[in-house]
């Protein structure tokens, strides 16, 4: 195989949510690919730094470089803070 073909089938195999995953829309117990799962797996830190660049208002190269500590209360932070506003909108739906 020429060196193109087998560096386009890299770059193929190397995206596959690009390039043909099959991605379900909901999981169904016992399987994997639901589009939580997939995004996770594929974009989860990248998805995570941006929330923390945008909570300390720095740009994400900035995030990449904290102090692990730090990116890692941030992350605490907004995961609790995440939690918080679910349960709160439960009650408001429970109240209509």
């Amino acid at each position: 195989m020429s060196f193109f073909l087998q560096s386009i089938k890299r770059v193929d195999e190397s995206y596959p949510v690009l390039f043909g995953e099959r991605v379900e829309q909901e999981s169904e117990p016992g399987t994997e690919g639901g589009i939580e799962q997939v995004f996770a797996k594929h974009f989860g830190w990248f998805f995570s730094t941006t929330q923390v660049a945008e909570l300390e208002r720095i740009t994400l190269e900035q995030a990449w470089d904290l102090p692990v500590i730090q990116y890692l209360n941030d992350l605490a932070y907004l995961k609790m803070k995440s939690k918080l506003e679910a349960a709160q909108l439960e009650k408001l739906k429970k109240k209509k």
